[in-house]
């Protein structure tokens, strides 16, 4: 989990995803805050301390959290490789106006030291400080590179100093903005958010994930809020649960699951069982255009893995909390693209006529929208055109409109000798069918179910 979530950490940041969160905080307490667990762990073996400037002010302007993950990371290092001696932190002022104040943190240990042939590539992906590190230390060698591009994000640089068997110095500047916040201030906005958190009291919350480790921290986050939660390990489950039991206050919902992925659980119940709660989007993806797409398919919110509570929680209560009608308003719903009617095939023939057409559909549809990739592939027009063709014929019948336009911009396209779009059209096309479906296999079964009535 903890390899997952660096990687995941450094996926964000060069997809330009990793935001900068900007809040007035207590400074002294959050690198006290850091500290203290490791001066319990070390206990008399390794002395920890901590120096701060005389001149530092209590409160500044930045980003908390990336300060607290920098000092976690840095803090954890030296402990690691530190058996005996001292761990001292220590913050100085090094620029400080009405716009400005640049505060240095050094952080210095009597560890095994770095060889200085390894110093250059310290802070690079997967590194280690040497060959025999990961067998005696472990880690991942993502601590380090992750912690130079956090710092660097918020106009900071980090540079290390090292001698073999002696220690280590990492020293780094961030800038912050001055903070004109008082004590009171800040007492008034925690009582703020702890009303905040009372507000969600007492709602009940679908959670769709098949990960149990998130099952557990989604829970237990919900279960502090005093917040009822029901899971449902994959997007069927959740729609059984949906088709019986329809009174909760929001659902969450992860992307990537077996069954029925969240793409098409969100169509289904949006579509299908006609239902507008609010949907928050759980990803650990960090693919783009993703985010655009949650929205077009009908939800509301979108948070990726792993999450920091307070974002979940302000999700929820900006999705729970507020007026209907404004609800109303930033309701995502899938626009009315016709993904399939089957009024149509209905006036064509009785129940058994419908079930065979639409078995025939689900098996065939897949084996053309698979020749249609391999086509592409060669770039065989006469085979991409012909595909295309037959596609419309089977989705006709569905009257899926959006699937038959693309299917119409193929064949002109392979006409016209114009094949730039194509491939994003035959995508969208394989997308579009594996969001419809589970409705048609729920249809099939629906249509069954009145046969055997009428037997």
């Amino acid at each position: 989990m903890i390899l997952i979530n660096d990687i995941l950490d450094l996926s964000k940041i060069k997809a330009g995803r990793m935001e900068i969160e900007v809040i007035d905080f207590n400074i002294v307490k959050a690198v006290e805050s850091v500290t203290l667990p490791f001066k319990h762990k070390l206990g008399k073996h390794v002395n920890v301390s901590v120096e701060f400037d005389k001149q530092m002010p209590q409160f500044v302007r930045g980003d908390l959290h990336k300060l607290i993950q920098v000092l976690n990371n840095l803090v954890g290092n030296a402990s690691k490789f530190t058996s005996k001696g001292e761990i001292k932190l220590q913050a100085f002022i090094k620029e400080h106006s009405d716009e400005i104040i640049k505060i240095e943190f050094k952080l210095s240990d009597t560890g095994i030291g770095i060889p200085s042939e390894n110093l250059n590539g310290i802070f690079d992906s997967f590194s280690q400080g040497s060959i025999d590190t990961v067998r005696k230390f472990g880690g991942t060698g993502l601590g380090l590179a992750i912690t130079k591009r956090l710092i660097e994000l918020q106009g900071g640089n980090i540079f290390v100093e090292s001698e073999l068997g002696v220690g280590t110095v990492f020293t780094f500047e961030i800038p912050f903005t001055p903070s004109k916040v008082t004590e009171t201030e800040v007492v008034v906005n925690e009582v703020k958010r702890m009303q905040e958190k009372d507000s969600l009291k007492g709602k009940k919350i679908l959670i769709v994930e098949d990960n149990k480790v998130n099952q557990k921290v989604v829970v237990s986050i919900l279960r502090n809020l005093m917040v009822e939660s029901m899971i449902a390990n994959n997007g069927k489950e959740a729609v059984e649960i949906l088709q019986t039991v329809n009174d909760f206050d929001l659902i969450i919902m992860d992307l990537q699951m077996p069954e029925m992925d969240g793409f098409q659980t969100t169509v289904y119940i949006r579509q299908k069982l006609k239902i507008k709660t609010p949907i928050i989007a759980m990803t650990a993806s960090a693919l783009r255009n993703e985010k655009g797409k949650c929205f077009e398919m009908g939800m509301n919110g979108y948070l990726t893995k792993p999450f920091k509570p307070e974002s979940l929680i302000e999700n929820l209560n900006t999705l729970i909390n507020e007026g209907e009608n404004d609800k109303q308003e930033k309701q995502n719903e899938m626009s009315n693209i016709g993904l399939y009617d089957l009024e149509q095939l209905k006036q064509i023939g009785d129940e058994s006529t419908q079930v065979e057409v639409l078995t025939v559909i689900l098996e065939s549809t897949p084996v053309l929208l698979g020749d249609l990739k391999r086509a592409l592939l060669f770039n065989d027009l006469d085979s991409i055109y012909k595909n295309a063709h037959e596609l419309k014929s089977n989705l006709g019948i569905l009257q899926a409109d959006s699937m038959l336009q693309k299917c119409s911009s193929i064949e002109i396209a392979v006409k016209e000798n114009n094949m730039k779009d194509v491939p994003e059209w035959a995508k969208k096309l394989d997308d579009e069918f594996k969001l419809i479906k589970p409705m048609l296999e729920d249809e099939i079964t629906e249509l069954n179910k009145t046969i055997a009535k009428m037997e």
